[in-house]
């Protein structure tokens, strides 16, 4: 797969490649990245720095321990969003756990006008 900085140099030629596209208004193009985390955990600043400079994610706590089902529902509403409703229920309530502590979540939006 690659060290960390030659995975952030591939990510980084990804995000070119979508501002490229976002200037073409025949192209819709959205990547959308997002982490959600159990709220009792406490991110390092570092890490949040990095996750928001390389990858344009950011963090959400959730409580996977207490309210699973009430995660779900907002992650998957985040999801459809991104995604112009196409991508809904992504998942249900057996994919979380009470021991769930991460989910990362990457979305790609693509709708392309096409005249024959």
């Amino acid at each position: 797969m690659g060290s960390p900085p030659m995975l952030l140099n591939r990510f980084s030629s990804i995000k070119l490649a979508f501002s490229i596209a976002d200037q073409d208004t025949q192209v819709k193009l959205k990547l959308a990245n997002r982490l959600y985390a159990q709220k009792s955990y406490k991110p390092q600043q570092d890490y949040l720095d990095l996750v928001q400079g390389s990858f344009k994610a950011d963090i959400k706590l959730e409580d996977f321990v207490n309210n699973s089902a009430a995660a779900v529902q907002t992650i998957n509403a985040w999801v459809e969003d991104q995604t112009n409703n196409l991508i809904q229920n992504l998942l249900s309530q057996n994919d979380v756990k009470r021991d769930t502590r991460l989910i990362i979540v990457n979305c790609i939006y693509f709708k392309v006008n096409i005249s024959v």
